[in-house]
């Protein structure tokens, strides 16, 4: 079948579904909510004949009129507009590539862009990360607290690799996962703390490093999905940071700012710090890295964390009275399992 007859016939509609149902099964959630949310626009934008709008209607006009439409009747801000034109863009690439059509001579996504006013810096200092580990905390707020502890350690990890993460991710030494939104394949190093927070949460009868995370305080039975619980720990930690009184609301978002701040502010060169972060549109950093290992950005994390949390010098030499106090923190998931999280 010819490529233009296979534009006629192709809904953009359907393929948003198809594409949605295989994120489902691969539990990719977060990426699988966000293709909903923009489908919904997209129908909302093409009202009752979305179901017979066909790729080839995507065109540089009608892609110019979406953008004005979620701005103006939407009211969506710049960065909820690019999001969805993104996935929009993705989307018809997608369709493209599957079915072997060829791309129209003017692409319709190229000349349509959306500005997006670059973001306030949320990022916590060296001394709100101290306060907030050493912070005396019990029940959801340590929880939380702990949460937040860990993405940061992890190296930026996002938190929804944190909810899927699962005992058997710990061999070797390393954590292994891939990156939920690029299937990226990261390895991060298990530092002390890191292991530390991975025993307190760990139970037997939960595959998963954070079980609290997967429960569901009204239906036991009933599993939380990664969008509730993500929810319910900001919640929690925008009333912990209001009860240390620091200088911005505190989200799981403020551990990955923070990480990559503090690891600039210790002079770690951008290419170093872009390999971390784990995206695939890093191209011309990835063309010079070709690469980077990943013991490399370990060492670049332990610097970080030996100069600014552990009261360390580059070197390892003290800084005075170390303040790497550990978080004294009665808990009931506590427990013992060194040897469960060494040998899952």
């Amino acid at each position: 079948m010819k490529s233009r007859e296979k534009k006629g016939i192709l809904s953009l509609d359907h393929y948003f579904q198809q594409q949605i149902r295989h994120l489902n099964e691969n539990e990719k959630r977060f990426t699988a909510a966000s293709y909903r949310n923009t489908m919904q626009s997209v129908r909302r934008f093409i009202g009752e004949s979305s179901d017979c709008f066909y790729l080839e209607n995507v065109t540089s006009e009608w892609v110019s009129d979406y953008v004005s439409y979620m701005q103006e009747t939407d009211h969506l801000s710049a960065g909820g507009a690019n999001c969805y034109f993104r996935t929009l863009r993705a989307v018809y690439n997608k369709a493209l590539r599957q079915y072997r059509i060829e791309e129209p001579e003017e692409y319709p996504f190229k000349s349509n862009a959306i500005v997006v006013p670059p973001t306030i810096k949320r990022a916590l200092s060296r001394e709100d990360v101290c306060l907030l580990r050493d912070a005396e905390l019990i029940g959801e707020k340590a929880r939380a607290r702990d949460i937040f502890m860990f993405l940061f350690y992890a190296r930026r990890m996002c938190f929804v690799d944190l909810f899927n993460l699962k005992k058997s991710d710990f061999y070797g030494g390393y954590i292994n996962y891939s990156r939920s939104k690029t299937d990226m394949p990261l390895r991060v190093k298990i530092i002390p703390e890191l292991q530390e927070l991975a025993e307190r949460y760990a139970e037997e009868s939960s595959p998963y490093l954070f079980p609290f995370l997967h429960y569901n305080r009204y239906k036991s039975e009933k599993e939380v999905s990664e969008q509730s619980a993500l929810r319910q720990v900001n919640r929690n930690l925008r009333a912990v940071g209001e009860e240390l009184r620091l200088s911005i609301p505190l989200t799981t978002y403020v551990a990955r700012h923070t990480w990559a701040t503090l690891v600039e502010a210790c002079g770690t060169a951008t290419s170093i710090i872009s390999q971390a972060l784990g995206h695939s549109s890093e191209r011309v950093t990835k063309t010079y890295m070709k690469g980077m290992p990943s013991h490399l950005i370990d060492d670049t994390n332990e610097d970080m964390l030996n100069l600014f949390i552990r009261g360390k010098s580059m070197k390892g030499k003290k800084k005075g009275k170390s303040k790497n106090k550990k978080c004294l923190i009665p808990c009931k998931n506590r427990t013992s399992n060194s040897y469960l999280m060494k040998n899952p």
